[in-house]
């Protein structure tokens, strides 16, 4: 009897091992970041530095579509901070996901004897009781720092499988076409004009506010005479819009794992091209097992269908990359 019941055991724990590190074709690694690995994919908040100060700061809904082929969407919570020489734009919910696992770990110094999983083998968050993520909500580990440290340029730090990729590029041209003024309309009670543009194999019809004269936006947007409040993607893949904007000032910060040596961080900062982080992500989708093999080559995955609990063989999972793909921002 004692050693049926542990084969019984042992199935139920290589199940969950698989239902919480296997993706399907239709499943993203993007989705695992919060959903399945809650935890491993973040930002150590312990060696954020302050950067400079910024004046005011707008609060965005970013709307995306996690595959082509449903189109279904999630949404992340962004923040534009915005100062006298130069801008950080970021999820918020990430940065609070950051937040609360430092406590976390802060706490498991502090006890050492605290079990970090609890029965069923799930990661155990001690300080995350409020319930604040909805289930179509979930953070994406990208920042953006606009005429940062040089004018013209825009510096990305994009987080894929525990390493943080940065690439300094100069700002995108657009090419904005300023509709007339009799297309203008209201955005957070201010009036807002329309302009089109295209940037990287993508469509854009923006609106933005001369009433706020600085020449940013949300995520890499800018070259307008005024402050971008709401873009629309053509595709309906993408959609940013201003749900609040805060006059209160504050610190822009940077995670800087070098300026505080005495801290042991988890976080690893390389600097690479934009084209390198683009082959990464076009793996997210052609091979994310692979992706996460190259940045831990000692980790098995597998592939399983959720619906039927098998492992999914070779070529089974390739038809299923052709089907389903993550949409990215950038074409080309």
């Amino acid at each position: 009897m004692r050693k049926t019941k542990n084969r019984f055991t042992m199935k139920k724990i290589k199940l969950l091992v698989l239902f919480i590190f296997m993706l399907t074709p239709v499943i993203t690694i993007g989705q695992i970041h919060t959903r399945g690995l809650f935890g491993v994919y973040h930002r150590d908040a312990a060696v954020k530095k302050v950067i400079g100060k910024y004046n005011f700061s707008v609060t965005y809904k970013f709307t995306y579509a996690i595959d082509t082929v449903t189109k279904h969407k999630y949404f992340d919570m962004h923040n534009l901070e915005v100062g006298d020489t130069f801008s950080r734009y970021y999820s918020t919910n990430a940065d609070k996901v950051d937040s609360i696992l430092l406590k976390e770990r802060e706490y498991t110094k502090t006890h050492p004897h605290a079990s970090k999983y609890d029965e069923r083998g799930e990661y155990i968050n001690r300080f995350d009781h409020s319930g604040w993520m909805q289930p179509s909500e979930l953070e994406r580990q990208e920042m953006f720092y606009q005429n940062y440290q040089q004018k013209g340029v825009v510096t990305c730090r994009i987080l894929i499988c525990r390493v943080d990729y940065e690439y300094t590029e100069p700002l995108g041209d657009f090419h904005w076409k300023i509709a007339d003024s009799s297309s203008s309309i209201k955005v957070l009670g201010y009036g807002c004009q329309v302009a089109t543009g295209n940037f990287r194999g993508r469509n854009y019809k923006v609106y933005f506010t001369e009433e706020i004269p600085v020449t940013c936006g949300p995520w890499k947007f800018n070259g307008l005479p005024g402050l971008i409040l709401r873009v629309e993607e053509s595709s309906g893949l993408f959609k940013w819009e201003a749900v609040g904007i805060s006059q209160k000032p504050g610190d822009i910060y940077i995670h800087d794992p070098k300026a505080f040596p005495s801290k042991k961080s988890l976080l690893v900062v390389k600097k690479v091209s934009r084209k390198q982080v683009m082959s990464m992500q076009k793996l997210e989708w052609e091979d994310p097992m692979g992706l996460m093999k190259m940045h831990d080559p000692s980790t098995n995955y597998y592939r399983v269908d959720l619906k039927t609990n098998s492992i999914l063989n070779e070529k089974e999972t390739a038809l299923g990359r052709a089907k389903y793909y993550i949409p990215r921002l950038e074409l080309e």
